[in-house]
């Protein structure tokens, strides 16, 4: 007996669910939809940790690379070397989400996330 999900005033068959590719709508119902109901809130909250573990790894790592930077350069040109190491850190942030775009379309996910944790 297969089991029903309501969402809205849909009713959606299981089975409907497993037989659609990922991301297809059926009857105006996203697979996501309806199978996850408020998931947007798992999203954002997921979004929200990630933030914040990012931010925190960020802020733990930068002082470091500033201070082993300043420490090996002259007096004079400590300033523009700590602009160059910003510049470049978030250069490479930015260019780590493209490069990451580019690849999905070539190789899986699980296989981008590989190779920037081999780098």
């Amino acid at each position: 007996m297969a089991r029903h999900l309501r969402n809205e005033d849909h009713l959606v068959n299981e089975k409907q669910i497993k037989d659609q590719g990922p991301g297809q709508k059926m009857d105006g119902v996203s697979q996501s939809q309806a199978t996850t109901p408020g998931s947007w809130r798992t999203a954002a909250s997921g979004l929200a940790i990630a933030a914040m573990t990012a931010g925190l790894g960020l802020g733990l790592v930068m002082p470091h690379q500033n201070n082993g930077l300043m420490g090996k350069v002259p007096k004079a040109a400590r300033d523009r070397a700590a602009g160059v190491l910003a510049t470049l850190v978030f250069a490479g942030q930015f260019t780590a989400q493209v490069v990451a775009g580019l690849l999905v379309q070539v190789i899986t996910l699980g296989r981008v996330f590989a190779v920037f944790a081999g780098m």
